[in-house]
């Protein structure tokens, strides 16, 4: 397990969970004129339908058929939404969306195809993301990195110190790590700053949770129990599209 230093800004906390974080409004961009009708088409947010309906009016983003797009999965990414377009019996998009404007608009799109190759197929890219197109299958999928079977491999950073602290915390997200908000598609790490303590026998800490991109914001209670710290509780404050979670601090 890793610790370092710095703090979790809680703004950019609050920025990266909440879905369609963005600053002021820039104004409307063109869209096509042949722009198809949303019919079979399926998103988890209404804002995401503008883009999604660009996606369908340029087939050759897709690289296949469009004709049923579902925007089932969303995440934050640094600066955009990080969108999994899922086709029947076509591969995946990974679809970065600029939330800077209004409506929403398609800043990259990436096909994950073996026939092609095994690096990803940028199919579009406005050129605003920084040279890093596919960084949003990284987003929603994690690294890539095998979830740990061993605690010292879990990542902790942030303003949390004392080892076994540490210890506590990364034994309990690889025993449970539903716990936290996450699953075992990949490697996770955590960025976690002291909250409160009710006394010596108590800790608390929040921060959030990563599996490649954002997961969850979170509240962790630990308690001394006899010589050892173990985790009492977690609790999860917010999390990207739903919310939920157990225990308190």
């Amino acid at each position: 397990m890793t610790v370092s230093g710095g703090w979790l800004s809680q703004s950019l906390v609050a920025c990266l969970l909440i879905l369609g974080c963005s600053g002021h409004p820039t104004p409307t961009p063109g869209y096509s004129s042949a722009m198809p009708s949303a019919s079979g088409i399926t998103v988890v947010d209404a804002r995401l339908m503008p883009p999604i309906l660009e996606i369908a009016a340029h087939p050759e983003w897709a690289l296949g058929d469009v004709s049923s797009l579902n925007a089932s999965r969303a995440l934050p990414s640094p600066r955009d939404l990080c969108v999994e377009v899922v086709r029947p019996n076509n591969l995946p998009l990974y679809v970065t969306i600029g939330v800077q404007a209004t409506p929403w608009i398609v800043e990259a799109i990436v096909v994950y195809d073996a026939a092609h190759g095994p690096e990803p197929q940028t199919t579009y890219d406005s050129g605003r993301v920084d040279n890093q197109p596919d960084l949003c299958r990284h987003v929603l999928l994690g690294s890539g990195v095998p979830f740990p079977n061993e605690p010292t491999s879990v990542e902790i950073s942030g303003g949390i110190s004392r080892p076994e602290h540490v210890r506590a915390i990364a034994e309990a997200i690889v025993a449970a790590p539903e716990r936290f908000g996450i699953d075992r598609s990949s490697q996770p790490s955590l960025n976690l700053i002291p909250a409160f303590s009710a006394d010596d026998r108590r800790a608390c800490y929040e921060g959030v949770v990563y599996q490649g991109g954002p997961r969850a914001a979170v509240l962790i209670s630990l308690v001394l129990d006899e010589s050892a710290w173990r985790l009492q509780g977690v609790r999860i404050v917010q999390q990207a599209l739903r919310e939920g979670g157990d225990g308190s601090c």
